[in-house]
């Protein structure tokens, strides 16, 4: 029991205590409230921000951006440094006037006039943006409207937009592996690839003594890709990604020196092989999806933001399957619905695009990524398992980036397939389809899905937020963007089964 002043002193401390407690709970709810309204505030002028940039008013946005530099805090300098970095991109996408698009235009076409090239930029044939104002052209558009126009065939018949060498070497490479594959899905035409990568950064790009960090692409561990080994670095000291990366890369650091550039270099090697599934064992082979699996789920999911199930991709995707529900022959339908309707085309820096496989259907064209996304999407909106692949084509005498993808059909596995060199110009139905259900010997896949982390973590905007092909530099103060560094990958073909 208490006594009297011991009750009050009790009392007294209890009151203290739950003035105390309750102060406390208000101010924790200040402080949420004030960090959920700081969390608005970002958002808010993100939104801002993107909406000057979606509108064209690439002066406005920059001067909204650089106004609010020392508002919030360090840590998210790195959104307003991203959202900089994208007017700076645009600005070089879209880098000619309309006087010299125009006079490029007759200097291509000399029987243009304004009614044809209105006629051009209405069907998107000619690409062009409204910035600040004033009209311009994509710095590609005057070559891609050559491409893509159908009353410009004539101008098209030249190697500079047909490539007879790649397709006869496809078509002839293509044939050799269905010959040489004994078995449906098992590996064949090994070839050892030995390739040197280089990034150089210019020089006086960093300040003297700064760090520069780097990451350079390097094999993924899958089926086809084997006996992976890097032998030699520049600098020596390197940290390769986890076999399970989704961007494969190998990491270093230099620091710069005045005057001088800044060269980061890897060497290694890998037995690199082709595999084709035949389509009529594929068909007795298939069974029903589990789709409580962990591997169904995920790869028919929804992904933001260029894998939207989209009222208008979803209905498209559903009429070319029609009453279809063989996921062999869906996958094979849309396939060519898209090889048909979608032309090759010089891409934008896929950083500046909001939904990439919206803007394919907007603009009725698309390089390899964009109407393997396109693919992806609409195969994952029919419950078809779809995932992204890329790196780069190897092919003698015709070496570029590229990207593809695989799809997963139930008591198969994946089958690799390659969107953007559709259906080829044979009579030979499995030479024809190829592509479906096969990939060529000449292939470094680098990347297993699309726009994840790199490792370590990227500070800074990445120069290919999509994919990862061509390396990646930074400092402390952000990314490093073309043109302030090239890079050049060397091939040798050690060895082939032929």
């Amino acid at each position: 029991m208490y006594g009297i002043n011991e009750q009050k002193m009790y009392f007294c401390l209890k009151f203290i205590y739950m003035r105390y407690f309750l102060l406390l709970f208000l101010s924790g709810i200040s402080i949420l409230f004030s960090g959920c309204q700081k969390q608005k505030n970002i958002t808010s002028w993100q939104d801002r921000a993107d909406s000057l940039i979606q509108n064209g008013e690439l002066n406005k946005a920059q001067a909204y951006i650089d106004s609010i530099q020392t508002v919030y805090p360090e840590k998210n300098r790195w959104q307003i440094d991203s959202l900089s970095q994208i007017i700076q991109r645009i600005r070089r996408d879209f880098s000619i006037s309309q006087t010299d698009g125009i006079q490029q235009i007759f200097q291509k076409i000399p029987n243009a006039d304004s009614t044809l090239i209105a006629h051009w930029e209405k069907d998107k044939w000619l690409e062009t943006r409204v910035i600040d104002g004033k009209k311009m052209y994509f710095r590609k558009a005057i070559s891609n409207l050559i491409r893509l126009a159908p009353e410009l065939d004539s101008l098209r018949q030249d190697e500079t937009y047909i490539d007879t060498y790649s397709r006869d070497f496809r078509l002839k490479h293509t044939d050799h592996i269905i010959k040489s594959t004994l078995q449906s899905g098992l590996l064949s035409d090994s070839v050892e690839m030995d390739i040197t990568f280089t990034l150089t950064v210019k020089p006086n790009v960093v300040p003297h003594g700064e760090t520069i960090r780097c990451w350079l692409p390097f094999p993924q561990e899958i089926e086809r890709q084997t006996q992976i080994k890097l032998w030699k670095s520049i600098p020596e000291k390197h940290l390769i990604s986890p076999a399970n990366s989704p961007h494969r890369s190998v990491y270093m650091e230099k620091t710069a020196i005045k005057d001088s550039a800044t060269v980061f270099s890897i060497n290694f090697s890998y037995m690199a092989h082709s595999q084709y599934f035949f389509p009529k064992k594929m068909q007795n082979d298939l069974k029903p999806y589990n789709t409580n699996s962990y591997l169904y789920r995920t790869y028919t999911s929804q992904r933001n933001p260029h894998i939207l199930f989209s009222e208008r991709i979803s209905k498209m995707a559903k009429e070319i399957v029609g009453q279809e529900k063989n996921p062999i022959r869906k996958a094979a339908l849309i396939y060519d619905w898209i090889d048909q309707n979608f032309s090759w085309a010089g891409a934008l820096e896929y950083s500046t695009i909001p939904n990439i496989p919206e803007y394919v259907i907007n603009m009725k064209h698309g390089d390899c990524g964009q109407v393997t996304l396109l693919y992806i999407t609409m195969l994952r909106s029919q419950g078809i398992p779809a995932r992204w692949q890329s790196g780069w084509m190897l092919h003698p005498n015709r070496v570029n980036l590229h990207d593809w993808g695989e799809i997963y059909f139930e008591g198969i596995g994946w089958v690799p397939v390659d969107m953007s060199f559709g259906n080829q110009d044979s009579e030979d139905y499995l030479i024809r389809n190829f592509y479906k259900t096969g990939i060529d010997t000449y292939r470094l896949a680098i990347n297993s899905d699309y726009g994840k982390e790199l490792y370590p973590p990227k500070r800074h905007l990445r120069s290919e937020t999509v994919d990862f092909q061509t390396g990646e530099v930074e400092w402390k103060n952000g990314n490093l963007f073309y043109p302030l560094w090239n890079y050049h990958l060397d091939i040798k073909y050690n060895k082939t089964n032929k």
